[in-house]
């Protein structure tokens, strides 16, 4: 499960896949749809499943800002900047 504060346009967000599923909570309306797994993220280039799939830490440098529970579970939160394309390759 992948739950968003950023950008803007994601906020309040949810994601969470089961088997082929790909279920989106809508917070700012409180919400559940299911979607397509190639369905654009956030009016992004990415893919659901691409958000869902990637290793983030090919695409993001990655800064844990704190550890912390929510609904009982151990969460971190991360703060993800995004790298660019030729740091990623260098990354290889």
């Amino acid at each position: 499960m992948a739950l968003f504060t950023n950008p803007p346009i994601a906020r309040r967000q949810a994601q969470l896949r089961l088997g082929d599923k790909i279920l989106i909570y809508l917070g700012k309306i409180n919400r559940t749809i299911e979607v397509s797994a190639k369905a654009a993220f956030a009016e992004s280039d990415f893919t659901e499943e691409d958000v869902l799939n990637a290793s983030l830490g090919y695409y993001y440098d990655l800064e844990k800002v704190e550890e912390t529970e929510l609904n009982g579970e151990k969460v971190l939160k991360l703060n993800l900047k995004s790298r660019s394309k030729k740091k990623r390759l260098l990354s290889n």
